[in-house]
């Protein structure tokens, strides 16, 4: 249950359900509507909830798709889970902005690099601030005051530290940005270089040296960058290359004479002769016209 975002007075309710509900509808399909859902998305164990992958899942503009698809059929409204995830999705891709041409590339807005104080993404973040400071205000209240306004007790609003992290994050951008104009004149910013990813990769690689653990000791770690250390240091010598660091390494394309030309198996045709065959069932008829159109779309590029 959160407050709309375009007006605070009014609630509205965002469900995991309702994506149980197209997952159990379309797991069978071949084309789904929803792409991105399965079954550890939706159902995590207790440690798999820290996968942020698996979280990018739930907030997939493809289940915003099937969500407003779906949105009143059989009497059920899915219009504020719908809402919910296209909150979290352009905050997202507003904050994880690290190429310039990015937003021309997938022609979306939020995606574009920022340029004004003034910009569609900047009065998002705005208004993304202001939705999460009502949100917290609004079921802070106490216990009665929320019965007598028809709020729930529990379950109503995010924890303490995921709020917090949030409100934080969204304020420091915000400034950060508002600074930067105010003191020089940038040609743009890349929100998305303002992050720890080069750190959590750093982290990670002692990870995948101390067996793949999450959990890892301070001595694994010591060992993991004592061992990077000494690749620092190792030289190799080839009478084609020269001597050259073990970190230049390049991978060289395959020359043509290692390509193979072969002919199309005439069966194959048999396959576009029996496609007419085919019955596509109205529910998966939304799913397939998308993606054909999408497919030629991705090859022209």
């Amino acid at each position: 249950m959160f407050p709309t975002p375009d007006n605070s007075s009014k609630i509205s309710f965002a469900k995991l359900q309702d994506l149980k509900d197209i997952y159990e509808t379309e797991k069978s399909n071949l084309i789904k509507n929803a792409p991105k859902l399965f079954q550890k998305v939706l159902y995590p164990t207790s440690f798999e909830k820290q996968n942020v992958f698996l979280a990018l899942n739930i907030f997939h503009e493809s289940n915003s798709v099937a969500l407003a698809h779906g949105a009143g059929e059989k009497g059920k409204d899915t219009m504020g889970t719908k809402e919910f995830i296209d909150q979290f999705l352009k905050w997202w891709n507003i904050a994880n902005v690290k190429n310039s041409e990015k937003g021309k590339r997938l022609k979306d807005p939020f995606c574009d690099r920022i340029r004004s104080k003034d910009q569609m993404s900047m009065v998002f973040l705005n208004k993304f601030y202001d939705w999460l400071v009502s949100w917290n205000n609004k079921f802070a209240l106490p216990l009665e005051t929320r019965k007598q306004l028809g709020l729930p007790g529990k379950g109503s609003k995010l924890s303490k530290e995921t709020q917090f992290a949030l409100q934080f994050t969204t304020k420091s951008l915000i400034d950060i940005v508002n600074h930067i104009f105010k003191e020089h004149t940038p040609e743009y910013i890349l929100l998305g270089k303002l992050q720890t990813d080069g750190l959590a990769a750093i982290f990670g690689q002692y990870r995948q040296m101390s067996g793949g653990n999450c959990n890892v000791s301070s001595f694994q770690i010591f060992k993991s960058i004592k061992k990077l250390k000494i690749v620092d240091f190792i030289n190799f010598h080839s009478e084609k290359r020269g001597e050259f660091h073990i970190k230049s390494l390049e991978i060289f394309e395959a020359t043509s004479d290692t390509s193979v030309e072969f002919e199309v198996d005439e069966e194959l045709y048999e396959v576009f002769d029996t496609t007419t065959d085919v019955e596509i069932s109205p529910e998966e008829m939304p799913a397939f016209i998308y993606t054909s159109g999408y497919v030629p779309k991705k090859v022209s590029q």
